[in-house]
């Protein structure tokens, strides 16, 4: 197990796993082409892995830190949609089993996290194509209510298509 923490820095040792299991191959393959992963943005936000169904659903755990918050200490909503995309990224080169773009990323704000709080994304596939992806994901308070809904559409650049 000390072998995955090491190619997934911040992450549970659970969480670690979940990420060899989505990667496995890939991060020595990626990381000698020059890819970071995790990405800066997955460790910056201190995502954590919790459940994931292989190249389906990725479930990630995020805390709302109070440098994130808007004057009235909320969870600025552009930081709800950096975690999202740090959720459907992953599961997206999951999913393909490559590199990907995000196309569109749209996100519906249903109320506010009060920071500090933790905050869960559950990001799905729900449509595959030859070269697109569609996404959604759900993202929910500490308290399991239902902050933001979100829809995305994701290219493979993987170049067999």
């Amino acid at each position: 197990m000390t072998q995955i923490l090491d190619k997934v820095p911040g992450q549970t040792p659970a969480g670690a796993a979940i990420f060899e299991d989505m990667f496995g191959s890939f991060i020595e393959e990626a990381r000698a082409s020059g890819v970071q992963i995790p990405p800066n943005s997955i460790q910056e936000s201190r995502a954590t892995f919790l459940e994931y169904e292989s190249r389906k659903r990725l479930l990630s755990e995020f805390p709302a830190q109070e440098k994130h918050a808007n004057p009235l200490g909320m969870l600025q909503g552009g930081i709800i949609a950096a975690l999202i995309d740090d959720t459907m990224g992953p599961l997206s080169f999951a999913a393909v089993r490559g590199p990907t773009t995000t196309l569109n990323l749209s996100v519906n704000y249903l109320r506010s996290v009060k920071c500090p709080d933790r905050v869960r994304v559950e990001a799905r596939v729900t449509g595959r194509g030859r070269q697109v992806l569609h996404m959604e994901a759900d993202v929910f308070d500490s308290r399991g209510r239902l902050v933001a809904t979100s829809t995305s559409t994701v290219l493979s650049l993987k170049e067999d298509g």
